[in-house]
């Protein structure tokens, strides 16, 4: 691809991304909405402005950048003494969910357990990106509701890491030494991840602390930069979402003494970061698919809303918080 090329997609997007927002803006709509939308009509289901191959690469730097700046505003340790609790609403959250969606789809339709089980993850578990942008809109990433809904989300995602490892061992059983090297590999992984997150929750504040006590503003931002990056890079290696390391390396930096300053730096680039990563989103959509089924996706989507919020909702009641706390945490997952 010619950089002549690629800069006309990046103008493309950044484009309609300030027309987008200065119009939403007026009508008093949600931003995302809009991105999402405008998403649609330049991808590749739509007027083909962007190619498809170029989709997943901004997605995938939109996405980063963007659970990073979330990490960074998090505070960690509530997380942390929350952990019990937070397990056992995850997994109940899960469980009864999938289960909820397994029954309803074998009741309803001829698919394959196989099939079932995808769409049923795909309902128990929810978009960490779209939940914390909301949150973060809202001003809510610290309240109780904010870190529950956090918390779970991160162990969502572990969750989905799990699952894709045991699909790949289950994919080689047929081959002793494939299925041994699979979960090996994920075993290392895991621990080397482990070892790196500790080192870094003592390593990452201190260097932060030196950096700004004998650097400048830009010292800061490119240390940013670097630990978003790095903590994508270390979490891609091990075979874990890129996001997620990024998210995590945000979580760590939280924990220094400079976190005010480094997210007041990091701020101003978070509006792009959103825009590029909710663009590239509504791009991946097949609109064709969408009017086909129109009717089946919006029953679809008002049932899902609705058993997710009171499930949910019910998991967190069990694992100790309020019913007000769970119901509010049901909203905000139900996405």
């Amino acid at each position: 691809m010619s950089s002549t090329h690629y800069l006309g997609q990046i103008v493309t997007l950044m484009g309609t991304a300030v027309a987008v927002s200065w119009l939403f803006r007026l009508i008093r709509l949600p931003s995302i909405l809009g991105f999402l939308i405008t998403g649609m009509a330049i991808g590749p289901s739509g007027w083909q402005l962007i190619p498809q191959e170029a989709v997943g690469q901004f997605a995938e730097i939109g996405l980063i950048l963007l659970l990073f700046t979330v990490g960074l505003e998090l505070s960690p340790e509530p997380l942390i003494k929350s952990g019990q609790r937070l397990i056992t609403a995850t997994g109940l959250q899960v469980v009864v969910t999938l289960t909820a969606t397994l029954i309803i789809l074998y009741a309803i339709t001829p698919l394959t357990l196989t099939a079932m089980a995808v769409i049923g993850l795909g309902v128990a578990l929810s978009s960490t990106a779209i939940v914390l942008k909301q949150m973060s809109d809202r001003g809510e990433t610290n309240s109780t509701t904010g870190l529950i809904t956090t918390g779970i989300l991160l162990l969502q995602d572990v969750l989905v890491i799990a699952v894709l490892l045991a699909v790949s061992m289950m994919s080689n059983a047929s081959g002793d030494a494939n299925w041994h090297s699979v979960a090996i590999r994920g075993l290392a992984g895991l621990i080397g991840l482990t070892l790196c997150l500790l080192v870094a929750r003592r390593a990452l504040p201190f260097v932060l602390t030196q950096i700004a006590r004998h650097g400048g503003r830009e010292l800061i931002t490119l240390c940013a930069v670097l630990a978003a990056c790095g903590g994508a890079w270390l979490a891609e290696i091990v075979g874990w979402s890129p996001a997620l390391g990024a998210c995590i390396a945000g979580l760590l930096l939280a924990g220094a003494d400079e976190r005010h300053q480094l997210v007041a730096e990091i701020t101003p680039f978070r509006d792009v970061f959103n825009a590029l990563f909710f663009i590239s989103l509504g791009m991946s959509a097949q609109l064709s698919v969408a009017f086909e089924h129109t009717s089946v996706i919006v029953i679809a989507i008002a049932v899902t809303l609705l058993l997710k919020t009171v499930l949910t909702a019910i998991s967190v009641k069990i694992a100790g918080w309020p019913i007000r706390i769970g119901l509010q945490v049901g909203i905000t997952l139900c996405t």
